[in-house]
């Protein structure tokens, strides 16, 4: 959003160009995380503050590639001395107070954030995320390393199914009265396994 002066032309004073810059920033970030895919655009819309009893042009504010349902005042509504604006491309509300000299001055904006706070502990959490998933991936690693060493060592553990069954015929083969019952057992083990 921009502010204009009664010409419509921006303003030009050095703490509104420093205002505009950073809300410029602030706003092509917000933008390309809140932006609605496929909804409509209009280049600029402006809301001009005027005096009702001498139809003077007091103030403007433009929203820029922005898309708002102004037919039956869908996006705007006006309590006291508050303005606010619905912008549905940008999913956000914007505050506008009505200063009494006749002027607009832009409150606070909602969207992906309520407040700043909101912003800080997004942003924190999301960290704390991208920190959970690294460990998980060193572990992971680490428990990959682990099994590829075991195969590798070629020393894998016997269920307790297949413990039992080599057992038995070892002592069957003991039991034997056949000396090459042992011996076919020792061929014949790493079938077993």
């Amino acid at each position: 959003a921009m502010r204009e002066d009664e010409r419509g032309d921006v303003g030009n004073t050095r703490r509104e160009m420093g205002r505009i810059a950073a809300q410029a920033q602030a706003q092509a970030a917000e933008q390309a995380q809140a932006r609605m895919q496929g909804a409509p655009s209009m280049a600029r819309i402006t809301f001009h503050l005027l005096k009702t009893t001498t139809g003077e042009k007091l103030d403007a504010f433009t929203f820029t590639d922005d898309f708002m349902h102004l037919p039956r005042n869908g996006a705007v509504s006006l309590r006291n001395n508050t303005l606010a604006v619905l912008s549905l491309k940008h999913q956000r509300v914007v505050f506008l107070k009505i200063l009494p000299e006749g002027r607009f001055e832009e409150m606070h904006t909602i969207g992906e954030y309520a407040c700043a706070e909101d912003e800080r502990i997004v942003v924190e959490h999301e960290s704390r995320e991208r920190e959970f998933i690294e460990v998980e991936r060193e572990i992971g690693a680490k428990i990959q390393a682990r099994r590829a060493a075991f195969a590798i060592a070629r020393s894998p553990l016997l269920s307790g199914l297949t413990q039992r069954l080599i057992t038995f015929l070892y002592r069957d083969a003991c039991k034997s009265s056949s000396a090459d019952a042992l011996r076919l057992l020792h061929r014949n083990f790493e079938r077993y396994v």
